[in-house]
């Protein structure tokens, strides 16, 4: 199973089903989640979110660095909890190793 896949089904199962309901802490907006995966040792997946994702991005393009790994970006938008990201994370690093 591909980090992108994983990752796929983590936003789809885990998302989708809070999508409309209320919540304390909704953040509404568009977030993008990365995934690095080194080369090297592909049990290790780097998972951010958001603009830590996309300065994680950023770093890699001003070091060189994208040839040592591999990158998947996934656009999820939704209005969902902080926590909820930080669970999804969590489950989206497992799959990594």
């Amino acid at each position: 199973l591909s980090i992108a896949k994983a990752l796929d089904g983590l936003v789809k199962n885990y998302l989708h089903g809070r999508e409309g309901k209320s919540q304390d802490k909704t953040i509404k907006g568009t977030y993008s989640i990365l995934a690095v995966l080194p080369k090297a040792d592909k049990r290790n997946a780097f998972i951010a979110a958001g603009k830590i994702g996309q300065k994680v991005g950023d770093y890699l393009s001003a070091n060189n660095l994208k040839n040592d790994v591999d990158i998947t970006w996934r656009t999820v938008t939704f209005p969902y909890d902080s926590k909820i990201i930080e669970g999804l994370l969590k489950k989206a690093g497992n799959h990594g190793k």
